[in-house]
Parts: structure tokens; C-alpha cells; sequence
């Protein structure tokens, strides 16, 4: 009997209750991912950047963590009996409740920007009289090695980098081949500034 009769009820219930419909629960718990998943992010606060700058070994503060609650929707685009099609999509809410201070805490650190058009430079010159110039032209537009920005800009929002975009767009600048990687084509730069609400590839289940 059991095999027989108490087997197939309690498949069929289990199925009905673990497919993708909407209307559903576990098509709400699937699309809107109830679970709190928390991101926690520590800062190197270089202090003595001006005496780096002429040589001197960095001083470093660990300034952090900084909390960020992590929300994970899934954007329906199509439903048949066999598939669903979708595009996962991520927010970012600050929670100042379990943080070291807040999102507006400016941080001094590693201009990475700086750093990699510099980079650039030397694979397309290979010329230390490059870096040099690149160097005066960086600074007249107010650009350092080092640069101070609140925690919101590094992380999300995105820091300016028209200076630079400026720079590899010079006269002639095709013919070095120098190609701009695509998540810094908006004019700004941030460590997650494509992640927050930012819908990721299509997928289908």
C-alpha cells in the first residue's frame, strides 16, 4: 500500500508544491530571496600621503567595517510550462546600525585610476620620459598618486575619471590600439559602481 498508493500522493504534493508558478510561495521565496546576507567592507587609510609621494614608507589606519545588507531579486521576463527566463539583480542598503561610521567617512587611498592609465602608458611606450609627462599633465588637472573620497564614492557611487578619459582620447591615441575597458566607459570608477541595481545576464531554468 504504501509504495503503491502513499508514495505517488506525497511525489505529486511535492512537486506541486516545489514548482516555479507564480502566485506561489516558493515562487516569492525564488524571486525575492528572504535571507539577509551581509557585506562587510575595511578601508586602509593611508595617512601620510604627501610623504609617500617623496618616498616614505605608507602609515596605514584600518578604518571599518562598513555593513551593507545585500537584496537579491530575480526580474521575471518570460514563463512557460518548462522554463522560466530571468535576470538576477543585486542591491546594496547601507546598515549604519551595524557599521564603524558612515557611508559620507572620507578615506585616503591608492588612486587606482592614476595607477592604471600609468600602467598603460609604459605597455604602449615602454619610455620613462612618458610617465613623466603623464605625470605633469595628471597633476595640472589636480590628479595625485593619492586621492581622498568617502566611502559611498569608492564603493558605489564612483569616483570622476574624465581626467583620465581625456588623456586616452589625445590625438593619435588610436593608433596605440588603447582600449578602455567597458565598466569605465560612463566617465566614472568604483569597486561594486556596476554591481548595485544593475541587472546581471539573462538566465533561464
Amino acid at each position: 500500500i504504501r509504495w503503491g498508493i502513499v508514495d505517488p500522493i506525497v511525489n505529486a504534493e511535492l512537486s506541486k508544491r516545489l514548482r516555479l508558478e507564480p502566485g506561489t510561495q516558493i515562487w516569492d521565496i525564488w524571486t525575492n530571496v528572504p535571507i539577509p546576507i551581509y557585506m562587510k567592507f575595511t578601508f586602509f587609510n593611508v595617512t601620510n600621503p604627501e610623504e609617500v609621494i617623496r618616498g616614505a614608507k605608507p602609515i596605514v589606519e584600518e578604518i571599518g567595517p562598513y555593513v551593507y545588507e545585500e537584496k537579491r531579486r530575480k526580474i521575471v521576463l518570460n514563463v512557460n510550462d518548462e522554463t522560466v527566463k530571468y535576470r538576477p539583480k543585486t542591491y546594496y542598503y547601507f546598515r549604519h546600525d551595524m557599521s564603524y561610521g558612515t557611508e559620507d567617512d572620507n578615506i585616503t587611498m591608492l588612486n587606482v585610476p592614476y595607477v592604471g592609465i600609468a600602467r598603460i602608458a609604459w605597455q604602449v611606450s615602454k619610455q620613462p620620459f612618458v610617465l613623466e609627462m603623464l605625470d605633469d599633465m595628471l597633476s595640472d588637472k589636480g590628479e595625485q598618486l593619492f586621492h581622498t573620497h568617502s566611502v559611498r564614492d569608492f564603493l558605489f557611487d564612483g569616483v570622476s575619471i574624465e581626467n583620465f578619459m581625456a588623456l586616452l582620447s589625445f590625438p593619435g591615441a588610436d593608433a596605440y590600439d588603447i582600449k578602455i575597458p567597458k565598466r569605465l566607459q560612463d566617465g566614472d570608477f568604483g569597486f561594486l559602481d556596476d554591481k548595485n541595481g544593475t541587472a546581471d545576464e539573462v538566465w533561464v531554468v
